[in-house]
C-alpha cells in the first residue's frame, strides 16, 4: 500500500490531507504506518491512533517515542502502548503505572525492578488477573496481592505461589469467579467438599478437576448436573447408572445422554426427556429407541437434523419427515 500525504500535510490541495489521516486513524489506528513520515511526528495524529489500538505506537516518529511528556499522554490512552516505547521507559514508574492502569497486562513490559514493585503489581492485577504471571515471584506469593488478582479473574490462581494455591480463602475466592480455577488448587482443596461445591456451581465442567472421592459425591455431582448436564462426563461410573443423576443431567442438557450408563439409554423416560431437551440427543439412544416413532417424532421436532439418527424405516416415515422438514426452513430451537 502507498503512502498517503507523500507532501507536507499543509497542501491543503492536496486530496489527502491531514484531516483525512485523522479520521483514518480513528477508525485504525495501525493504519498510521502509512501514513506521510510528518504525520508520524504529529502528537495529536499518533495519539488519535494510540487511543484506537496502542500497537499504532511502533509507527510513530523515534523522537515522539522517545518523549517522555508524550509517552505519558500514549500509554494513558493505551497501555499496551508500553510495549513500543523506548527502553528506557520501561523503567519509569510513573510511565508504567500509568500503562498498568489503563492495562493491567502491560505489567509484562515493565523492567525487572517494577514487576518487583507491590503498589506496580496491585495496580495491574487488580486491572487484570492474569498479569500475575508477570509479577516478581515474591509478589505471586504475596497473599493480599494474590487475592486481587484472583477477585478480578480467577484464573489467575495458577501464577499464585503453591502455599498460596492451598490457601482456603484464595481458592474460595478464585472459584467463586470463575469455577475452573479449581483446576490450580491443590490436591488437598480439590478433595474440599465446600470448595468444590462452589466451583461447580459456577462453572459445573470444575467437577472434572475434583478429586474422585467428590466425583463419586452424589450431592456434588447433582448439584453440577443441575447446573449443566454435561457435567455428566466427569461423574464417577456408578453415578453415571444412577437414574435421578441421569434424569437430572438430560433435563438440562440432553446430549449428556451420551455419558450415560448404556441401560439408560434404553430407557424411555430417559430418552424422551433427552431429546425434548436436544433433539439430536437421539444418536445416543438404544436401537430400540432409534425405531420408536413417538420418541423419534419428538427428536425432529427440536431437531430436524435429529432425522438421521433415526432407524431406517422411520426416516422414509411420511409423518416423522413431515415433522422435520416443517423445522428446516426456520432455525433450530
Amino acid at each position: 500500500m502507498g503512502k498517503w500525504c507523500s507532501r507536507p500535510w499543509r497542501n491543503t490541495s492536496m486530496p489527502c490531507n491531514r484531516e483525512f489521516v485523522l479520521h483514518a486513524v480513528a477508525q485504525s489506528g495501525t493504519s498510521l504506518q502509512h501514513a506521510d513520515a510528518s504525520l508520524r511526528a504529529d502528537p495529536d495524529v499518533v495519539l488519535r491512533a494510540v487511543a484506537q489500538d496502542g500497537r499504532a505506537l511502533q509507527y510513530a516518529d523515534a523522537a515522539l517515542r522517545a518523549h517522555r511528556g508524550f509517552v505519558l499522554q500514549a500509554v494513558q490512552k493505551s497501555g499496551r502502548a508500553l510495549q513500543y516505547t523506548h527502553h528506557a521507559f520501561r523503567g519509569d514508574r510513573d510511565v508504567v503505572l500509568q500503562a498498568v492502569r489503563r492495562y493491567g497486562y502491560a505489567l509484562q513490559f515493565a523492567s525487572a525492578a517494577l514487576r518487583a514493585d507491590r503498589e506496580v503489581v496491585l495496580q495491574a492485577v487488580g486491572k487484570f488477573g492474569n498479569a500475575l504471571k508477570h509479577a516478581a515471584e515474591p509478589l505471586r506469593d504475596d497473599r493480599e496481592v494474590v487475592l486481587q488478582a484472583v477477585e478480578q479473574y480467577g484464573n489467575a490462581l495458577q501464577f499464585a505461589s503453591a502455599a498460596l494455591r492451598a490457601d482456603r480463602e484464595v481458592v474460595l475466592r478464585a472459584v467463586g469467579t470463575f469455577g475452573s480455577a479449581l483446576e490450580f488448587a491443590d490436591e488437598a482443596l480439590r478433595a474440599n467438599r465446600e470448595v468444590v461445591l462452589q466451583a461447580v456451581g459456577l462453572y459445573s465442567n470444575a467437577l472434572e478437576f475434583a478429586t474422585p472421592d467428590l466425583r463419586s459425591d452424589r450431592d456434588v455431582v447433582m448439584h453440577a448436573v443441575a447446573s449443566h448436564g454435561w457435567a455428566l462426563r466427569y461423574a464417577h461410573v456408578d453415578l453415571r447408572a444412577e437414574r435421578e443423576v441421569v434424569l437430572k443431567a438430560v433435563a438440562r442438557n440432553g446430549r449428556a445422554l451420551h455419558f450415560a450408563d448404556d441401560h439408560h439409554r434404553d430407557d424411555r423416560e430417559v430418552v424422551l426427556v433427552a431429546v425434548a431437551q436436544h433433539g439430536r440427543a437421539l444418536q445416543y439412544a438404544s436401537a430400540a429407541l432409534r425405531a420408536d416413532k413417538e420418541v423419534v417424532m419428538l427428536a425432529v421436532g427440536k431437531s430436524s437434523n435429529a432425522l438421521q439418527y433415526a432407524a431406517d424405516a422411520l426416516r422414509d416415515d411420511p409423518e416423522v419427515v413431515r415433522q422435520a422438514g416443517m423445522l428446516q426452513a426456520a432455525p433450530e430451537r
